[in-house]
């Protein structure tokens, strides 16, 4: 099942390389999918299969930015946002889910997500959330 509709990038400007995206997703498919992405548009990219094993990958206070599926189990997408602001992370998180809910998607929002996407969805709006994302954190240094 394909998931993006893949279009031709061009590489990023230096400070995209120099900040990862952190794609977290149980679905192999879709972490294979968004990992072939973001290296095509030149971003460091690491995937994880759970919150758990992102949280103890020791990099959620790392720049960069991060791809979060809304519905996994043990924790939730909503439950790993609220943990890595209770870290102190500034990590900035754009949320992907297959199953739309109003109610989620307020929350999310309200709770400091920089977007929100309903698969599936066109990988270039994806990009350039991440890109968006990723260039106000660097206003900020």
């Amino acid at each position: 099942m394909r998931i993006l509709t893949y279009m031709l990038v061009e590489n990023m400007t230096n400070t995209a390389i120099s900040f990862c995206v952190f794609v977290v997703d149980d679905d192999p498919s879709v972490r294979k999918a968004l990992y072939r992405l973001f290296k095509s548009a030149g971003y460091a990219v690491e995937t994880y299969c759970s919150a758990a094993e992102f949280i103890g990958s020791g990099k959620i206070k790392s720049p960069g930015c991060a791809i979060i599926d809304i519905h996994m189990p043990s924790m939730n997408g909503l439950e790993l946002q609220d943990t890595l602001k209770s870290a102190g992370s500034a990590l900035p998180v754009i949320f992907i889910t297959a199953l739309h809910d109003e109610n989620i998607h307020a929350r999310a929002m309200a709770n400091g997500a920089k977007a929100y996407f309903t698969k599936p969805f066109e990988s270039d709006q994806l990009l350039k959330s991440v890109r968006e994302a990723i260039e106000e954190i660097g206003a900020r240094k």
